[in-house]
């Protein structure tokens, strides 16, 4: 018995796998080698169009194209066994160097301009390229998968270029000390289907701005503020449930080069390098273009509802709350259930969502809510003073031209708590070494008026009994 069965008996099936399907020998090579030296030579329009013609054994046989003309015949190569996939995916998958006509690149620009043409690519491809996934291939771009540095600078830059062509809305104000200011329409979170607790949320909450609101100027400092007053963290978290739930609204913004998601944020600065947290933050609150995609992406119709319903599932998590829910079983007033809302949404750290027993023994009186609030946010000094908004990082705010003089305006009450609480209190000037050293305020809470205190300068205080 001869043939291949024979040798199979002889050697095994393992041996005879291997003999008919070892590689081309030099001899196979040397003849697809023939076929290709005639056609390397050839400019790259034609070049891909006399390879497409050939077998496919001979313009896939790398090896051989090597030998034939080197790295630019298997880039040929390579483009016509793609054909059919689309373009932008082989431009990635082959680092396209981004600056063209340099020693760098891999081959001239009109040559790749030919080859994405042979793929179904435009001329201007660079132009069209579009960020890859975010951010396992850009953002963290170092691990599998990851793309090649050049593509990196590549995307980097277009990216950039997107967020310069970002139209900055007019109505987007920028302010004298730096930062911007936009209102939006506040009117569009009221909800005449909701229960008390979520209207007077609504109103009390989301008054403070609509919900493409910008403030990045806010204490002098650079804060990133979006929507009805979520500050930081919290804007980064509505912005994520919004996101994650509106892909064609997400990659507008990773387009720019920013991406928020999963309560993370990160961010493309202008030389390139990828920030997240804080850094990105910055980079978002100082950008009028980004600010403007913000505003201008959040009221688009196809995107405005999940916007808003996106920043009203966090008003319901964080204020319809066992508290607000005890308080108004005992049939509080509006204006108090508002007040304490918005020092929870101002300082969550000093609210009844953290201290619902204290505040809960104030039955719902406004100057006892003041005060209340006072021991919780204030600094005890060494007389046994409580001085309330002069830093120390719990409280930074005066008491005079700041929130409590907002509080309560969502229910037709502005400034109701201050106003209880000036009535009830008599205002001093004192520096804190004198507060330090006067008996007169010990058990006292005392709210700066004016400028921040140090040791030695007097400034305005109203001062309190702590109960």
């Amino acid at each position: 018995m001869g043939g291949l069965l024979g040798l199979q008996r002889q050697v095994g099936n393992s041996a005879v796998v291997a003999l008919v399907q070892r590689t081309p020998d030099a001899k196979v090579v040397a003849q697809r080698r023939g076929v290709l030296d005639p056609v390397q030579g050839l400019a790259m329009h034609d070049l891909l169009r006399r390879l497409a013609g050939l077998p496919v054994d001979v313009h896939t046989d790398y090896d051989a194209g090597l030998a034939s003309g080197g790295p630019r015949l298997v880039l040929a190569m390579k483009a016509v066994a793609a054909r059919g996939r689309p373009w932008n995916a082989f431009v990635v998958e082959h680092s396209f160097k981004m600056d063209a006509g340099t020693a760098a690149s891999p081959l001239p620009e009109d040559q790749l301009i030919d080859i994405v043409a042979f793929l179904g690519g435009p001329a201007d491809y660079r132009a069209h390229l579009q960020l890859p996934q975010w951010p396992e291939k850009f953002a963290l771009a170092t691990g599998p998968g990851a793309l090649p540095a050049d593509m990196r600078v590549r995307v980097a830059r277009q990216a950039l270029a997107n967020r310069a062509a970002v139209p900055i809305r007019a109505d987007l104000k920028p302010m004298p000390g730096g930062g911007f200011q936009y209102a939006g329409d506040t009117g569009a979170f009221r909800s005449p289907s909701a229960s008390r607790l979520e209207r007077i949320a609504r109103d009390e909450i989301l008054h403070e701005g609509g919900p493409t609101a910008v403030n990045t100027f806010d204490n002098n400092r650079p804060p990133l503020t979006l929507g009805a007053g979520f500050l930081q963290q919290t804007a980064i978290g509505w912005i994520s449930t919004w996101l994650g739930g509106d892909p064609a609204s997400r990659e507008k913004f990773r387009l720019a080069g920013l991406d928020v998601g999963g309560g993370k944020i990160q961010a493309l600065q202008a030389d390139g390098s990828v920030v997240e947290g804080a850094a990105a933050m910055g980079v978002f609150a100082a950008d009028a273009h980004l600010l403007s995609l913000f505003m201008t992406t959040g009221e688009d119709p196809a995107a405005k509802t999940k916007v808003v319903d996106a920043q009203v599932a966090v008003i319901r998590a964080n204020h319809i709350n066992a508290a607000a829910q005890a308080a108004d079983k005992a049939k509080w007033s509006d204006t108090a259930i508002a007040v304490c809302m918005h020092i929870t949404h101002w300082l969550p750290a000093f609210g009844w969502g953290a201290n619902k027993d204290e505040y809960l023994a104030t039955n719902g009186d406004l100057l006892a809510i003041v005060k209340t609030f006072g021991r919780l946010a204030g600094v005890t000094r060494g007389s046994g003073a409580v001085i309330v908004g002069n830093g120390d990082n719990r409280c930074t705010t005066p008491f005079s031209g700041s929130h409590f003089d907002v509080f309560g305006a969502g229910v037709g009450q502005p400034g109701a708590a201050r106003t209880a609480a000036v009535g009830a209190g008599t205002k001093i000037t004192s520096s804190l070494e004198e507060i330090d050293e006067s008996e007169d305020n010990k058990g006292q809470l005392l709210f700066r008026l004016g400028p921040p205190a140090n040791r030695t300068a007097k400034v305005d205080w109203l001062r309190l009994p702590q109960r």
